[in-house]
């Protein structure tokens, strides 16, 4: 693993497989300094059931894929740190919630405000990433 996200982390001299487990459960994204010369992320949008889904995207699609869903009220924007740190070793996908960020927010005749059509605009978008 890269020495410097291992000694942030506090992962270093660990098996890589359960390492991550570290990566992923950490919370706090707006601590990362965004290191020089690391990639950066692509930011795009797709069409989910008429909604338009922002994202960003880093790293290798052929690489095992990470998505990381921010909270609420936020957006993709609280991983822009984090993302490139992790492009190197995984395929790493962010998209903003519908209505948050730079996502279509719909009228609720398109898309109702419950976590249950959320949960499945965003099941659809990780279904058509990952299907790339």
């Amino acid at each position: 693993m890269n020495e410097s996200i291992d000694r942030y982390f506090g992962i270093a001299g660990r098996n890589p497989e359960t390492a991550i487990d570290t990566i992923v459960q950490w919370t706090n994204p707006h601590e990362v300094c965004n290191p020089i010369g690391v990639h950066q992320a692509a930011t795009g949008f797709r069409a989910i059931g008429g909604v338009n889904i922002f994202y960003r995207e880093a790293g290798n699609p052929s690489k095992p894929t990470i998505v990381l869903l921010h909270g609420f009220p936020s957006s993709s924007y609280s991983f822009h740190d984090l993302i490139p740190l992790l492009a190197d070793r995984f395929h790493v996908i962010a998209p903003d919630y519908p209505g948050m960020g730079y996502s279509d927010a719909p009228a609720p005749t398109v898309l109702r405000p419950t976590f249950d059509d959320v949960a499945a605009v965003i099941d659809a978008f990780i279904a058509q990433c990952a299907g790339q």
